[in-house]
């Protein structure tokens, strides 16, 4: 799909970015603070202790990380989907790629609602998501692969809808219009706002 033409693109929340930004500062600093900087948290006797240290420096790995990665998409909002002549591209890779999976229109069986199950510590939370359902005879359809934005398993795809602030039943009635005949709309290659200006239902 080299040449294949863009409707419209699903980026990643900018206010979802922020708050992500946010928490990896905090916790980098907290981290840079006990090993470090100590402004804030004093020198200690467990300063020197094997836990401790550990911690710190979690803290400045991962806040880092999720810093970086939320400022990222805070400056460039990553494309979760983009709706093309030719089918539908999926941010299906863990961590920081911002490489789509191309899905062909002919190799989807059925766009839906779903529910993605998310855990945090001891508890768990449904997440509605972006259901897309494979044909059987898929070229894609043994991947499997779980990141934060997507689950993908026995050729069901759920897209988070938490990570994007579009209309979720709206999106799906539009992608199912798509599905049945992408012909019908000329390329807008810009937003789903913009696509639904082009396009009211």
């Amino acid at each position: 799909m080299a040449k294949d033409r863009c409707f419209f693109r699903i980026r990643m929340s900018r206010g979802l970015s922020a708050l992500f930004f946010i928490m990896g500062l905090a916790a980098l600093l907290t981290g840079l603070d006990m090993g470090f900087l100590h402004l804030v948290i004093p020198v200690s006797e467990q300063s020197s202790d094997g836990g401790y240290i550990f911690g710190q420096w979690f803290l400045i790995i991962v806040g880092a990380l999720v810093s970086y990665s939320g400022g990222s998409n805070l400056i460039s909002p990553m494309t979760l989907l983009e709706a093309t002549r030719g089918g539908i591209g999926m941010k299906t890779r863990p961590g920081f790629s911002r490489t789509l999976t191309r899905i062909p229109w002919s190799e989807i069986d059925d766009i839906r609602q779903g529910e993605i199950r998310v855990s945090s510590g001891q508890q768990s939370n449904a997440h509605r998501s972006l259901k897309i359902v494979l044909r059987p005879d898929s070229r894609l359809q043994k991947s499997s692969i779980t990141d934060a934005t997507v689950h993908w398993h026995q050729g069901e795809i759920d897209l988070d809808s938490s990570y994007f602030r579009e209309d979720l039943g709206l999106l799906i009635q539009v992608l199912k219009i798509l599905h049945e005949n992408p012909g019908r709309y000329l390329e807008v290659n810009g937003d789903f706002q913009a696509f639904q200006r082009k396009y009211p239902l």
